[in-house]
C-alpha cells in the first residue's frame, strides 16, 4: 500500500455453531483492539483499516459478547523514491 493511504481490511465477525450455521455480527457490536494503532485502527463504520502511517506486524483482536478472535497482519508500505 502507498504511504499515507488508508486501506480497509475487510474483516468481520460471524458466530459459527457446531452444526454449521453462521450468524454475522453487526459491526457496531464488535470491539476491535490493535497491538499497534500506527499500523491498523478502526475507521468509518467501525471497520478495521490499515493506516498507511507505518508498516510492520500488528495483532488484531475482535471481541463480541465475551468471545474473541484474533489475527495477525503484516503491512508493507511502498515509499516512492526521492526526487533528486
Amino acid at each position: 500500500m502507498q504511504q499515507g493511504e488508508s486501506l480497509p481490511l475487510g474483516l468481520g465477525v460471524a458466530l459459527v455453531y457446531s452444526h454449521g450455521d453462521q450468524i454475522q455480527v453487526p459491526a457496531d457490536e464488535i470491539l476491535w483492539t490493535f497491538s499497534d494503532s500506527t499500523i491498523a485502527t478502526v475507521g468509518a463504520d467501525n471497520a478495521p483499516e490499515a493506516t498507511g502511517f507505518s508498516g510492520g506486524q500488528v495483532l488484531i483482536v475482535a471481541i463480541h459478547a465475551a468471545l474473541h478472535a484474533q489475527c495477525s497482519l503484516t503491512v508493507q508500505l511502498l515509499i516512492p523514491d526521492p526526487v533528486l
